[in-house]
């Protein structure tokens, strides 16, 4: 694992005791090596071998969508046929075949930069996206008009995130961050809100508009940061405690004072 390139990844499913090894080669890679070694833990003997990986390339699909299930690891997505399963939901509301849509990214989500779960049984989660030549169906088009006040809020929120098509991720076993779901149309050069950002904003630095349309961030411009007066912080803080103070002080002084036998 130490030794792998920044966009392979490694990760083994102790429920199935398999390891997995995926991720997307950047373009200009045609093939590579991959050299393994397994250590044994009883007899600590070892083992090396080295493959060779081509790769294929695929033409860049036009039409994008990302979302995050939130529900599983990446390892658990890959055993059995749940990455099927997961391909068939998105081929049924693109409205194509499944040999017409492509996985262009499967990244899990504390590689995307997220935080590790708060608790032990909590899953880490997995960004995937799905490419295609064929344009958005209405069903996409729809889904996205429903998450798409969720975008503004951040961290998202827990408890609004079901939408009407929902029910066919839920059914095939997938809890999907609607917060996370993005169309982007490479034709047109970015998603929508990314599109209505650049207009409003001006042009950006690739780096900033690449984590917009991932979701990971939202960033404002120092005008729009919502602005306040601390005036009343300080009265209620400082001044009128002191003048308290003050007031009991002097109390104290003249009683002390007034009674003297002295």
């Amino acid at each position: 694992m130490p030794d792998l390139p920044s966009w392979l990844h490694y990760s083994y499913s102790p429920a199935v005791r398999t390891g997995f090894v995926y991720g997307v080669p950047p373009e200009g890679i045609s093939d590579f090596k991959l050299e393994v070694v397994a250590r044994d833990k009883e007899s600590y003997e070892t083992a090396h071998r080295v493959f060779s990986v081509d790769v294929l390339q695929q033409p860049r699909k036009p039409f994008e969508v990302r979302f995050k299930v939130t529900n599983m690891n990446v390892d658990e997505l890959l055993v059995g046929a749940r990455w099927e399963r997961l391909r068939e939901v998105m081929a049924n509301l693109w409205n194509v075949s499944t040999d017409q849509i492509f996985v262009t990214s499967l990244t899990s989500a504390i590689h995307k930069g997220d935080r590790m779960p708060a608790r032990p049984d909590q899953k880490e989660g997995v960004y995937v996206s799905y490419g295609s030549s064929t344009n958005f169906s209405k069903a996409l088009f729809e889904l996205e008009k429903e998450v798409e006040p969720l975008w503004d809020h951040q961290p998202c929120p827990p408890y609004f995130k079901k939408t009407s098509y929902e029910r066919f991720f839920r059914h095939k076993g997938f809890a999907v961050d609607w917060c996370s779901f993005k169309m982007v149309d490479h034709t047109m050069g970015s998603s929508k809100m990314a599109t209505n950002t650049l207009e409003d904003e001006g042009h950006k630095s690739p780096v900033i508009s690449a984590l917009e349309n991932e979701g990971r961030v939202y960033l404002q411009s120092r005008e729009k940061v919502p602005q306040r007066s601390y005036t009343f912080d300080v009265v209620h803080t400082i001044l009128i405690p002191l003048v308290v103070m003050v007031v009991l002080l002097g109390l104290l002084t003249l009683a002390m004072c007034c009674h003297r036998n002295n």
